[in-house]
């Protein structure tokens, strides 16, 4: 038996249809993990669930719904199934200047990055406490551990995030479920693509999903939070001895280069 079989029989991953997502279901299907699929583009989902049963010979089910729709939260409390893992690894990123920003844009960010990450792990969690097994998943971000300037919801949301697990890390201790935050800096991902940022002048190494969800599922179960890489690792601890007003200067005047003009 795996490591991770213990968080089964089902994991279901949010977001599977692109970037880490994607990434994290794949590698929870090598593991031979039975996997819930949950994002909006049906077909790309069905044809990752083909892909990964015929693979691995696991259960994939999927389940298109959107998170930042009533809607969609209604449907996730429909499933029959008995999740044991939770990876919520949908997200979204509004930046530039936030007072050009669209506030339908903006809060819809904060329905899937914050509400939709409220309402899953509050329907999931009791069943994982009365199991006494479980484990949740949630994707933070650098961004989330420091200001970021032009990026100013997204930052705050992914505090949210970051802080929600840590509290929760410290409530459910001795409950044999576990919370894990991963927090990753830039990802060669699709949201990363259509961000609009050059990121060669942003001084951050871009890494790949797969070594972003490696190193978080071989900290799972163990260690509380994924910083993947070393210059991220180095990032959260200059954050944590630094006062945010300098850092958010600092990235302000990184990202000031590295936005397009229209952004700022």
């Amino acid at each position: 038996m795996s490591s991770l079989e213990k968080y089964g029989p089902f994991a279901l991953v949010t977001g599977a249809s692109s970037g880490l997502g994607q990434e994290y279901a794949r590698q929870l299907a090598a593991s031979g993990l039975n996997l819930v699929l949950l994002a909006r583009r049906n077909d790309v989902l069905e044809d990752l669930a083909t892909k990964l049963t015929t693979k691995h010979n696991v259960v994939v089910q999927v389940l298109a719904a959107d998170l930042t729709e009533p809607s969609g939260l209604h449907a996730v409390r429909n499933l029959n199934q008995d999740v044991g893992l939770l990876v919520h690894a949908a997200g979204l990123e509004v930046n530039g200047a936030f007072i050009k920003s669209d506030a339908d844009a903006q809060r819809r960010m904060l329905q899937l990055n914050v509400t939709s990450t409220f309402d899953l792990v509050h329907h999931f969690l009791p069943k994982m406490v009365d199991r006494g097994c479980g484990g949740v998943v949630l994707f933070s971000s650098l961004s989330g551990h420091m200001p970021n300037p032009y990026f100013a919801n997204y930052a705050g949301s992914k505090a949210y995030v970051l802080n929600f697990g840590a509290s929760l890390r410290a409530e459910l201790a001795g409950s044999g479920v576990d919370m894990h935050v991963v927090s990753p800096g830039p990802t060669d991902t699709p949201m990363a693509e259509g961000t609009g940022v050059d990121w060669s002048k942003v001084p951050s190494q871009v890494m790949t999903p797969e070594a972003v969800v490696r190193e978080s599922i071989a900290n799972l179960g163990g260690k509380f939070l994924t910083a993947p890489g070393y210059g991220n690792k180095m990032a959260v601890w200059i954050s944590k001895h630094t006062p945010s007003e300098w850092i958010g200067r600092m990235n302000a005047r990184v990202m000031q280069k590295a936005l397009p003009r229209d952004k700022l």
